[in-house]
């Protein structure tokens, strides 16, 4: 549920987590109903000391973080890239290639 959006020139985690908190409480819900921290996986967000997740966690401890799933696996596969001894780009560019001057080819692989 999106309860505002709004922009701000801070950064601060202790600006958002405030802003959150504000804004939970004028919908009338209170943090201790919040079940689930999501965001992507930035410092401000997630970061050990000071963060989004640590100052809303002193107000609700059982809340369960969660990072952003398309982050996490871009990750694995930037670092999984690495690993390869071959170049995945030049096989995705003769992939497509392929299969792009060819309708007859493309439903083959449907």
């Amino acid at each position: 549920m999106l309860l505002n959006y709004y922009s701000s020139p801070s950064e601060k985690s202790k600006d958002i987590s405030s802003s959150i908190n504000t804004n939970l409480k004028k919908s009338e819900l209170p943090i201790a109903d919040v079940t689930i921290h999501y965001a992507d996986n930035a410092t401000v967000n997630f970061g050990k000391n000071q963060s989004v997740f640590t100052e809303t966690q002193k107000l609700n401890d059982s809340k369960i973080p969660i990072g952003c799933v398309c982050h996490i696996i871009h990750n694995a596969a930037k670092n999984g890239k690495r690993a390869l001894r071959y170049d995945s780009e030049l096989i995705i560019i003769k992939c497509y290639n392929e299969f792009s001057s060819s309708t007859k080819k493309t439903e083959e692989l449907k």
